[in-house]
């Protein structure tokens, strides 16, 4: 499980354990096609929860080997991801299909949170965990910037309909290009 060690800034304790990796299950109801089933899930959290591209205080390298910078913001923000991920799970959203260098990710964007938007990226797998059936990596999650770029993507998916094809190792249909 990836732990996240706490980090002193200027006198100032920021305690990560919120962000380690946890495993928990969800009991999902039947539908037309599936039956009732719990669903276990293993998440796990990238440094973006809390870091962005530029700052005054050096976190480290992220996993593309980028210089990260420490955010008190995105920090503050992460301590209710795992709320929202509850969100996302129970009431079965819509998640739009985005790569970041040809790995696929799901963006869910939650509308005054805090009082803020907050844009979520999470990849969404088979977990090769035994005790877990997905894998959720939220990649990052943060408010964004005036004046920023909506998010592109591929369709839109129900949160379930990606898990239902991860677990029965199917492709998702996209929108075909033109």
């Amino acid at each position: 499980m990836r732990i996240w060690p706490s980090i002193k800034i200027d006198e100032t304790d920021y305690d990560l354990a919120h962000l380690t990796g946890k495993e928990f299950s969800y009991k999902r109801a039947a539908t037309q096609d599936y039956p009732e089933k719990t669903v276990r899930f293993y998440l796990e959290y990238s440094n973006h929860c809390f870091t962005e591209h530029f700052g005054d205080h050096e976190y480290g390298h992220g996993a593309d080997h980028e210089i990260r910078y420490f955010c008190s913001k995105r920090y503050e923000h992460s301590k209710g991801i795992y709320d929202l991920i509850k969100k996302v799970i129970s009431e079965n959203v819509f998640m739009q299909l985005t790569f970041n260098e040809h790995r696929e990710q799901f963006y869910y964007l939650e509308e005054h949170y805090n009082n803020t938007d907050y844009r979520l990226f999470i990849e969404v797998s088979k977990s090769n965990h035994t005790n877990s059936d997905i894998r959720l990596k939220v990649v990052s999650a943060y408010e964004p910037r005036p004046g920023s770029d909506s998010v592109g993507g591929s369709g839109w998916f129900r949160f379930f309909k990606i898990v239902d094809a991860r677990i029965d190792g199917r492709k998702l249909e996209r929108k075909r290009r033109r």
